[in-house]
């Protein structure tokens, strides 16, 4: 799991254990990148952001069509995306993006939360 603070001095890569107190910042946006989905990622998603049970849901599994779903205090927004594989074949990957009024989580399937 990469956790970036952005704000207008560039962009900080930061230990995950600092995530509640980037998230209680109001200089910029915390964006979290989950490359592979395990149980602790799932337990920060849980437990430090608070996500509605059905977006974490959402996010472990494997989705064939997109889908927007507002709660209240985050969007959950799934899409797909073309790409070329092994011998010209084309595949449909899916990026998971939570959104939050100073953060943003994103993952790729199937690796990803």
């Amino acid at each position: 799991m990469d956790v970036h603070l952005i704000n207008h001095e560039g962009i900080e890569e930061r230990p995950v254990e600092e995530l509640p107190t980037l998230l209680g910042r109001q200089d910029g946006l915390v964006w979290v990148d989950i490359p592979r989905c395990d149980t602790d990622a799932v337990r920060v998603l849980a437990e430090v952001f608070g996500f509605h049970s059905m977006a974490i849901k959402d996010c472990v599994e494997r989705n064939r069509v997109p889908k927007t779903h507002a709660y209240r205090d985050h969007v959950f927004v799934l899409m797909h995306a073309p790409e070329r594989g092994k011998r010209g074949h084309v595949h449909y990957i899916e990026l998971d993006q939570l959104i939050g009024r100073n953060y943003l989580v994103t993952g790729v399937a199937p690796h990803r939360c």
